[in-house]
C-alpha cells in the first residue's frame, strides 16, 4: 500500500478551502498562512483524540458478498465499483497486507476546522516520513464532522509524540521548538562531577520557549530549574539542595533528541557555580 494523505475529495458536508461564501455545514476562512497554523494549532489542542485499540487493516469482499461479509466492528465502509473494503480490527485468522493503527479526531461544534487535514498530513510527513490515510464521518451528536486517521504500525510511536507535541504547544509553542510540558524523565547516565542517579526524577513544564522543571530522588533532597530555548539549545540554570543538607547552583546546555520509539531523551552538559566540577547527564522520558 502506498501511504498518502486521502483528501476528502467531496466536502458539501465537511470542510472546504474556497473563495465561496459560507453555506450550512461548511466553514470558509480567508487567511495568511501563519493565521492558518495559529489557528489550527487551537483546533488539534481542541480536539477529542482517541487512539483505538490494536491493528486495523482492510477486509475487502464483493458487492454479492456484503450481507455475509459486513462486520459490526467496522470503522469505515467504501465502495469502488463492484468491490468494498471496510476498515476492520485484525483478527487471528486474518492476514493483511498493511497493518495499521489508527485515531480518530472530535472537534468542537462550530469550529473552522477548515484545511486540518492537509496540515497536519503535512506536519507527519515532515516529522515521521510516514504518509497518512483518513476517513471522514459525521456524527450530529459529537461535532458533526469527525476523521478517522491511519498510518503503518511502524509509524505509531513516532506519531503519538508527534500528536502529544503538537496538542501541548496550545498555539502559543513556537514551531521549531521542541515541547517538554508534561515530559517525566529518569537519570539514565551521570557525569562523574554530577549527583544524580538512576533514583532521580524530572518533571518538566513549557511555556512557549521557556520551560521550568522539579527534580528529586538519589542524594538530591529537592532540586529546581528554568531555562529557554535559545538558538535551538536549552539553557538552564538550577539550583538544588542535598539529603546531606548541601546547598549548590549551576548552569547547562541540553540537547533534546527524539527515540525511536517516540520518547525524549535529555542531554545536559552542565557546569557548577558554587562549587568546581562539570560534566554530562543524560535523562530519558519514563
Amino acid at each position: 500500500m502506498v501511504w498518502m494523505e486521502a483528501t476528502r475529495s467531496s466536502d458539501a458536508a465537511c470542510r472546504w478551502d474556497t473563495g465561496l461564501q459560507q453555506e450550512q455545514g461548511m466553514q470558509i476562512s480567508q487567511e495568511t498562512t501563519e493565521k492558518s497554523d495559529f489557528r489550527l494549532r487551537r483546533i488539534i489542542d481542541a480536539a477529542d483524540l482517541r487512539w483505538e485499540p490494536g491493528e486495523w487493516f482492510f477486509h475487502e469482499f464483493r458487492h454479492a458478498q456484503l450481507a455475509t461479509q459486513l462486520r459490526p466492528d467496522a470503522l469505515a465502509l467504501a465502495r469502488d465499483g463492484d468491490g468494498w473494503s471496510q476498515l476492520v480490527p485484525v483478527g487471528i485468522d486474518d492476514v493483511p497486507i498493511e497493518r495499521m493503527s489508527v485515531w480518530s479526531f472530535h472537534f468542537p461544534e462550530g469550529a473552522d476546522n477548515s484545511g486540518f487535514i492537509g496540515w497536519l498530513a503535512t506536519h507527519i510527513k515532515r516529522a515521521t516520513g510516514s504518509g497518512v490515510l483518513v476517513v471522514c464521518g459525521y456524527n450530529s451528536q459529537r461535532g458533526g464532522v469527525f476523521d478517522y486517521w491511519a498510518c503503518p504500525i511502524a509509524a505509531e510511536a513516532k506519531v503519538r509524540r508527534l500528536l502529544v507535541d503538537l496538542r501541548k504547544r496550545r498555539a502559543r509553542t513556537p514551531a521549531d521548538v521542541p515541547c517538554l510540558d508534561g515530559a517525566r524523565m529518569r537519570a539514565i547516565e551521570t557525569g562523574s562531577g554530577g549527583v544524580v542517579n538512576a533514583d532521580t526524577i524530572l518533571q518538566l513544564s513549557q511555556f512557549g520557549d521557556t520551560v521550568c522543571g522539579r527534580y528529586e530522588g538519589g542524594a538530591i533532597d529537592v532540586g529546581y530549574l528554568v531555562g529557554r530555548f535559545v538558538s535551538g539549545q536549552l539553557i538552564f540554570r538550577y539550583a538544588q539542595r542535598g539529603r546531606d543538607g548541601s546547598l549548590d547552583a549551576g548552569r547547562s546546555q541540553c540537547q533534546i533528541d527524539i527515540l525511536d520509539d517516540g520518547k525524549l531523551r535529555l542531554v545536559e552538559h552542565f557546569t557548577w557555580n558554587s562549587r568546581e566540577g562539570s560534566g554530562i547527564n543524560v535523562f530519558e522520558e519514563i
